[in-house]
């Protein structure tokens, strides 16, 4: 049934059989989020110590990887370093968090000095490349107008039903496959179709049977498949961008003449790809509020502020979803009113369309009010000294009579004389006797 409902649609962005595993990034359980933002925000306010230990989760356990994963992303967030050591105790892990400035590791060292666990490098790299698979960016702290995104009205109290059909029409229209279909060059690595993110965008001079724009981690992986071998480039069997033949995209300046082709027209600075993955996180956040009436509530009552802290307690927070999520949520109809809207409105009617379709209804009138314009102009004198004649109210022409009246023969169907006898009365006389 999903399938019936789910437009046509590419991958996830990055996603394919062979990498799927690497990517599973999902969000992690309220209860380590909340247990991590204990922690993270007790060293935070505490000024005087420049280091904070953490050796078990919230249940006295061992350190898991997403228990080490949440501290990681809650220190990011908090502006502060996360580290994983080795625990002496029992061998196992333990996460210190320090605050930046103090940390000898620093980022371009990280995982180099004694100390330090190579599963820092691996969560921040499992992090990244999730990020670049769905074009996820943390909007927490980058407010917008819900309403203005989906295109609803402030004064509608209840955006709910509106909520659905306005999100169909945006995401059709947003959708980052849509760049794809359309060629050219957006922003996507030419590999797994991730979205390319600087300082991890490998571009080679020239492209190649494969492509010419990579992420990090597709040139890294077909450099370690052939590690040890000599490769040969009849045989296509070289890295995706060979060491001296290529540059790392650090910003769209990089790309000198060949930037405008990347660039999105609407948010200077960014790709396509990226710009399009960031509307579409943006408008599924915004269905996934004012479809809510909860949610609504205290959007409607206390802003976008408040919304971010109410959803650090709620089970599943909207801003840890990725666009990609949201739309095949809904075109799957998992809800049950998000399957009923479906049924009812399998198709989304285009803005573009309905815009374009009155434009030409105008254009259409315009045209016809022109030509009778031109007649006119041609025909002036011929239409000034034509014969004028006034019409007398003698010269009205009546209607003919009621159906049922000439049916009983009463006034004759095929004349229209204005002083025959009144036929309703020569009708009524007659149903009298």
């Amino acid at each position: 049934r999903g399938d019936a409902m789910t437009p046509a649609r590419g991958r996830r962005r990055g996603v394919d059989a062979s990498a799927s595993s690497t990517v599973d990034a999902k969000p992690l359980p309220r209860i380590l989020r909340d247990w991590a933002r204990h922690h993270v925000e007790l060293f935070v306010r505490d000024g005087d110590s420049d280091a904070h230990s953490i050796v078990s989760d919230y249940d006295g356990n061992a350190l898991s990887v997403d228990a080490r994963r949440a501290v990681h992303e809650e220190a990011r967030r908090r502006g502060v370093r996360a580290r994983s050591e080795e625990h002496s105790r029992d061998g196992g892990a333990k996460i210190v968090t320090l605050r930046r400035g103090d940390d000898a590791t620093d980022a371009t060292s990280r995982g180099e000095e004694e100390g330090v666990d190579d599963a820092d490098d691996a969560d921040d790299e499992a992090f990244a490349r999730w990020t670049e698979a769905c074009g996820y960016e943390d909007m927490r702290d980058e407010p917008f107008d819900l309403y203005a995104e989906l295109k609803i009205s402030k004064e509608n109290a209840n955006p709910a039903g509106r909520a659905r059909a306005a999100y169909h029409r945006e995401a059709m229209k947003w959708h980052p496959d849509r760049l794809l279909t359309n060629g050219g060059s957006a922003g996507f690595c030419d590999a797994c179709q991730s979205v390319l993110r600087f300082n991890r965008w490998h571009r080679a001079h020239e492209r190649g049977e494969r492509g010419r724009d990579f992420c990090a981690h597709c040139v890294a992986t077909s450099k370690r498949s052939i590690a040890g071998r000599e490769w040969d480039r009849k045989h296509n069997t070289a890295p995706l961008v060979v060491d001296g033949e290529g540059v790392v995209v650090t910003c769209l300046d990089d790309l000198a003449s060949e930037r405008a082709t990347y660039e999105s027209r609407i948010e200077s600075g960014r790709t396509k790809a990226a710009t399009a993955c960031r509307k579409l996180q943006r408008l599924g956040i915004a269905f996934s509020v004012l479809k809510d009436r909860e949610r609504f509530e205290i959007y409607r009552d206390h802003g976008y502020t408040g919304l971010v802290k109410s959803e650090r307690h709620a089970e599943v927070d909207v801003f840890d979803l990725d666009g990609f999520s949201v739309y095949d949520s809904f075109f799957a109809g998992e809800n049950e009113d998000d399957r009923q809207y479906l049924l009812l409105c399998p198709d989304a009617e285009s803005d573009d369309d309905a815009e374009d379709a009155n434009v030409d209804a105008a254009a259409d009138d315009d045209d016809a009010e022109d030509e009778v314009q031109a007649l006119l102009a041609e025909n002036k004198e011929a239409v000034e000294s034509a014969p004028k004649r006034r019409r007398n109210d003698d010269d009205v022409d009546f209607p003919l009579a009621p159906i049922a009246v000439r049916v009983a023969g009463v006034a004759d169907a095929h004349t229209n004389d204005s002083t025959a006898a009144d036929p309703w009365a020569e009708l009524a006389k007659r149903i009298g006797e």
